[in-house]
């Protein structure tokens, strides 16, 4: 057994880390901190999904001998995949089929693909010698789920507690952290002093402004988005005078919101396929209807599309979403900048229509 279990990288919230965990490896999101310099241009064109070039410029630098979990939910994911097998065949790379039905059939299909996960990186640990499992012991699916059951129960209270741009980062530091490391920092309280959280557990009073930026009574807007949300992002809506009260992304509600106690890859393919959809499933009208109870729920008054260039799945939303009886305000930037001074003055003149007369 290894005080250092091998890492396994994935890049998508359909990838149950519970399946990784329970293979004795330590599940780590990735999360590139910023757009691919020029010289990706050599492995993938510039007119590309800026994440997945981010993701393999990190991924392609990266020394130490690791797995990479990927799904099938767009095009560019297949292809970094290729890409990776080709300039970088040390890696071990698995390419889950990601179904788009989430009925009984699909949730079939979606099982055999987390054995076969769990199954494949339980073996690549062992040749690794590094599992983090001792020899002859086993950490049961079941024992994982209740590790990250946990950690889901965890983060929600403390999603409640902080302003958006400080949940964010926070997440961000404990999905790259040891698994029981990170319970330890949210059980302890500690957590809200990881880097870049900011200790801002408490609600502004009122008139005072927030560690995001907001100040009380400011209009809430609700921000949608394909991929992880950026904190920087966050932190400019709160800047130009908006309060972020319900969020939509590969870090949001489709997180956290996982049906706890799974037992097996029939149960676990179950819980992760039922809840609320991203953009990509098939479920248009279950969407939307999922989009305007949580927009109500939060009490927006309008909603900020973020969109990544070069993103089809985003683009599902957006023709179910406009129209409707919010405001909409587009904006589309490259992963990990979302900062300029053009960003903030969009969403200036935006905040300012939903201001009472």
């Amino acid at each position: 057994m290894s005080a250092f279990p091998p890492r396994v990288y994935y890049t998508c919230s359909y990838v149950p880390p519970e399946a990784i965990w329970a293979a004795g490896c330590q599940p780590v999101r990735l999360l590139p901190d910023g757009p691919a310099p020029g010289e990706c241009d050599a492995y993938l064109p510039r007119d590309f999904c800026p994440f997945v070039r981010a993701a393999f410029w990190q991924l392609h630098r990266m020394g130490e001998p690791a797995a990479v979990v990927l799904t099938t939910c767009c095009d560019p994911m297949r292809r970094l995949a290729d890409v990776l097998q080709h300039h970088r065949p040390e890696l071990t790379v698995l390419l889950l089929d990601l179904p788009r039905e989430r009925g009984p059939r699909g949730q079939e299909r979606y099982a055999a693909e987390l054995e076969r996960l769990q199954s494949s990186l339980s073996a690549w640990a062992a040749r690794s010698g590094r599992t983090g499992l001792a020899p002859g012991s086993g950490r049961t699916l079941a024992q994982a789920t209740g590790t990250f059951d946990r950690l889901r129960h965890l983060l929600r209270a403390a999603r409640g507690a902080m302003p958006a741009p400080a949940f964010h980062r926070l997440l961000r530091h404990l999905l790259t952290c040891h698994p029981e490391e990170a319970l330890t920092l949210l059980e302890t309280g500690r957590g809200v002093a990881a880097p870049g959280a900011h200790a801002a557990t408490e609600a502004a009073a009122p008139g005072s402004t927030e560690a995001g930026g907001a100040a009380a009574g400011a209009p809430g807007v609700m921000v949608i988005t394909s991929h992880p949300v950026d904190p920087h992002a966050l932190e400019v809506i709160e800047k130009a005078g908006a309060r972020v009260v319900a969020e939509d992304s590969c870090l949001g509600e489709r997180l956290l919101d996982v049906a706890p106690g799974s037992r097996d890859a029939g149960e676990l393919a179950h819980a992760y396929l039922e809840r609320p959809p991203c953009p990509r499933m098939e479920l248009p009208g279950e969407r939307l209807a999922y989009l305007e109870d949580l927009a109500c729920r939060g009490g927006a008054r309008g909603i900020i599309f973020l969109a990544l260039k070069f993103c089809d799945n985003l683009s599902y939303d957006l023709p179910w979403i406009s129209g409707r009886s919010l405001p909409v305000l587009l904006l589309e930037a490259d992963w990990g900048v979302s900062s300029s001074g053009q960003f903030l003055t969009r969403v200036q003149a935006f905040v300012e229509t939903l201001l009472p007369e």
